[in-house]
């Protein structure tokens, strides 16, 4: 119990501070940044678990995919960047 409680806590802290980042680059407003931070970490676990998964184990796709999305977006930023 003790180790899910853990993993669960380490992957919904990365994937808050994954879209908490994001958020901040794209508002550029470091409140707004923390509260989607706080909220989205928050949500992810709780979600998963109430749908009577394993929130350690789930969290780990949704995390795969908000990296993936924020890479694409930051490339397309720096493309957009270096065309202008």
């Amino acid at each position: 119990m003790r180790k899910e409680v853990a993993v669960s806590a380490v992957s919904g802290s990365l994937q808050g501070v994954a879209v908490g980042f994001f958020t901040l680059l794209c508002y550029r407003n470091l409140s707004l940044a923390l509260i989607v931070t706080a909220v989205f970490g928050m949500a992810v676990t709780v979600l998963i678990s109430k749908s009577g998964r394993d929130p350690a184990l789930g969290s780990s796709d949704i995390l795969t995919a908000t990296t993936d999305s924020i890479g694409f977006f930051i490339f397309l930023g720096s493309a957009a960047l270096c065309l202008v």
